[in-house]
């Protein structure tokens, strides 16, 4: 396996990243996702907030990555993937959903869990139509070991009811609250990844 290493020296944390996303655009095997961690002060946050903006300018995919004080990464099994409805109603794009369904599958491949997919409903009337919708997005995208859910509420009264996993995995807003970040950390109990694709990805393919 051939690898190489360079060292970006900048007095801004934004800057090392952007500078870093620009020289790798180039790269024979460039990278398609910017790994990011969820900043706890106030400089931090706005740093990372120039990177996410400009990160699709280079055609990178966001993982916004926020740990759970305790529980870590729990026994590394089970998978919970958050959707919202228009984002799967049109299943045979999956839309912003493909790198959120691809990480999912990835780490299941190496978890051996279970992934399950989740959204949350206005109402019982509105759960029958919903879930076969999510069905069917599992179909499209083959995952193994799945279930679908579809729980009564908003998403953050939802995250807490559902069921227990060892990481949750988010849609990331086009203007992120971090606060609410924190918040879904702590309602679901876990590690929680807030995700963005690229728009290169495809989880039917």
């Amino acid at each position: 396996m051939f690898a190489n290493w360079t060292v970006i020296e900048t007095p801004r944390y934004a800057d090392g990243i952007l500078a870093g996303m620009g020289a790798l655009r180039g790269a024979f095997l460039r990278p398609n996702i910017v790994f990011l961690r969820l900043p706890h002060d106030e400089t931090r946050a706005s740093e990372v907030r120039e990177v996410m903006k400009r990160a699709p300018d280079h055609g990178l995919g966001i993982v916004l990555f926020a740990d759970h004080p305790q529980a870590g990464i729990g026994r590394k099994s089970n998978i919970n993937v958050w959707v919202r409805t228009p984002e799967w109603e049109h299943g045979h794009t999956v839309a912003e959903l493909d790198l959120e369904l691809l990480l999912a599958y990835r780490l299941q491949q190496n978890w051996k869990g279970r992934v399950r997919i989740l959204t949350a409903v206005d109402s019982e009337e509105e759960k029958g139509t919903v879930m076969a919708e999510l069905k069917r997005l599992v179909d499209l995208t083959r995952i193994p070991r799945s279930d679908v859910y579809a729980l009564v509420g908003d998403l953050g009264s939802s995250v807490g009811r559902g069921p227990q996993a060892d990481v949750n995995l988010f849609g990331l807003p086009a203007d992120i609250d971090f606060a609410w970040a924190r918040r879904m950390v702590l309602q679901s109990r876990s590690t929680c990844l807030f995700i963005q694709g690229s728009g290169a990805e495809s989880a039917v393919a």
